[in-house]
């Protein structure tokens, strides 16, 4: 009985930590979403432009990495930026964040 016991624990174990990882993705390709450039670091030398704001858009677990950054592109637009810089996607506080500075490339 105690070995069907441990076993059980060991199992069960298992499936919580594994259950538990997940890997969401923001799908950019060519540094572009949605008409917008976007890089995840610093502009590519040689690329001259003007920092409109930075933009942090925040939500729970429900909403994913791709509703997030569709709120951060559409906020980038209004405030007349054509370009995002320095994107970064973490977690504070039990709360998902995207963040990113919106500029205007020349």
């Amino acid at each position: 009985m105690r070995k069907y016991f441990s076993i059980s624990v060991i199992l069960v174990s298992i499936f919580l930590f594994a259950s538990c990882t997940s890997l969401r993705t923001i799908p950019i390709s060519e540094n572009r979403y949605d008409g917008m450039e976007i890089f995840t670091s610093n502009v590519p030398l040689g690329r001259d432009y003007q920092e409109v704001r930075i933009i942090r858009v925040t939500g729970g677990w429900l909403s994913g990495p791709r509703t997030k950054m569709n709120r951060l592109v559409r906020q980038a637009k209004r405030a007349g930026a054509n370009g995002l810089v320095d994107v970064k996607y973490d977690i504070i506080d039990g709360k998902n964040r995207l963040t990113g500075t919106a500029v205007r490339f020349m």
